[in-house]
């Protein structure tokens, strides 16, 4: 089930910082369970999870609430399917996508590296 908190982040000038339409770790969107988060854009945020039927890492993108609406919700799904049927060496695969709790999500291929 997913739970919505209101998070906060630390800024480097130590300001605190609203995160409108944050997660809590360990709920879940579909069959994945959100582990850490990995990356945050203007768009949305990005978790480490877990397929828990599978055991699988991936990474799941959440359309962020402060853009979420009927319109940018289709256009993120949409780009979701657009990129589920690349296959190319540098691109992402994409696994999985639906919307829960009213919250658009991406499933995708979990790739380690650096900021």
């Amino acid at each position: 089930m997913l739970s919505l908190t209101a998070m906060s982040e630390t800024t480097t000038d130590g300001a605190h910082e609203a995160d409108d339409g944050g997660f809590d770790i360990g709920s879940s969107l579909g069959p994945y369970r959100l582990v850490r988060r990995i990356g945050r854009g203007g768009m949305g945020l990005v978790f480490e999870a877990v397929r828990a039927d599978q055991g699988t890492r991936v990474a799941v993108k959440v359309l962020h609430t402060r853009v979420d609406g009927p319109v940018a919700r289709e256009r993120f799904l949409r780009e979701g399917r657009a990129a589920s049927r690349v296959r190319h060496p540098h691109a992402v695969e994409i696994f999985d996508s639906g919307v829960e709790g009213g919250v658009a999500w991406l499933a995708m291929e979990y790739l380690a590296g650096e900021d």
